[in-house]
């Protein structure tokens, strides 16, 4: 089973949550589409991250 991936990027270093895009992938190719077409409009890629657990995993575990 795949991992999601998230992408997260800002128009500007510094940028606000207003001006972010966060975008979910199924997988690194995706991810890799993403981040392309993230750059193509004028984004900046600062954080690419793979999904390793989820907190109600945690929580229903308890």
């Amino acid at each position: 089973m795949n991992r999601p991936v998230y992408v997260i990027a800002g128009e500007t270093e510094g940028f606000s949550y207003d001006d972010a895009r966060i975008v979910r992938c199924d997988n690194e190719l995706d991810a890799e589409a993403a981040v392309n077409a993230l750059r193509h409009e004028g984004y900046r890629i600062f954080i690419v991250l793979e999904q390793v657990a989820r907190i109600d995993d945690f929580i229903a575990g308890e």
